[in-house]
């Protein structure tokens, strides 16, 4: 099997992430954005972008991203850009500019990461998780969501959702399951499926704005940094043999 080394881990990329045992770091955006810090541990972690005209991902084997879906038949004209920045303190930031277009009648744009320890499960267990936490600031209102393989097979697109009104300030943003909303919101699959069921099936966590938050023709940012798991441990991500 795998044997995933930990000290060289820890020196190339975060002398602190194994101090604290319920403390995961997802992404701190210091090495770029693409591939994110938990990335360089479980390889199958990649980041990707998705509007109603073009969805782009990271290919870590190219160390490139490249166009994984255009999306002639809706025929939106929604722009995303996203890309890592300096943040001043010899480390990096996320920074993303959305342009919901008016070509179709619900444009929608966003940015997500891939959870998966292995793409024959493409699904993590955060059953565990007390809270994600990340540090953000910008415009419009982001929709945080956690999608799962088991409210996917249920159908209708629910999912666990944040919303999050961003401020021109920086905020840290604490995401607990109970501050998780079912959207859309259906009471039986609430009943039937609730955070602590689906959450042992997250495949993605996605960062989107939608038309029904937002002004259609106005450029939306977000700008966030230190995305991190709290209350789950590394052995959720990593088979450690």
């Amino acid at each position: 099997g795998t044997v995933f080394q930990i000290q060289s881990a820890q020196q190339l990329y975060d002398t602190t992430l194994f101090v604290d045992p319920l403390v995961v770091p997802l992404d701190k955006f210091d090495a770029g954005f693409g591939r994110p810090t938990l990335g360089h541990i479980v390889d199958d972690i990649v980041w990707y972008t998705y509007s109603d005209s073009v969805s782009r991902r990271y290919d870590r084997e190219t160390e490139q991203w490249i166009i994984c879906q255009s999306s002639p038949m809706l025929g939106g004209n929604t722009s995303v850009s996203a890309t890592k920045i300096d943040d001043g303190n010899a480390g990096g930031l996320l920074t993303t500019s959305v342009v919901l277009g008016d070509a179709i009648q619900y444009p929608y744009a966003g940015l997500g990461i891939v959870l998966a320890a292995n793409y024959s499960s493409l699904e993590m267990d955060l059953s565990s998780m007390t809270a994600f936490s990340f540090e953000a600031q910008g415009t419009g209102v982001l929709r945080v969501r956690f999608e799962s393989n088991m409210l996917e097979d249920v159908g209708g697109n629910r999912h666990y959702t944040y919303l999050l009104e961003l401020e021109d300030s920086w905020q840290t943003v604490q995401i607990t399951p109970e501050s998780l909303q079912l959207l859309p919101y259906d009471a039986g699959i609430a009943h039937d499926y609730p955070w602590s069921v689906t959450s042992s099936s997250i495949n993605r966590i996605e960062f989107e704005f939608l038309h029904e938050e937002n002004t259609i023709g106005d450029t939306l940012h977000f700008e966030c940094d230190n995305m991190v798991f709290h209350g789950v441990r590394l052995e959720e991500f990593v088979e450690i043999r």
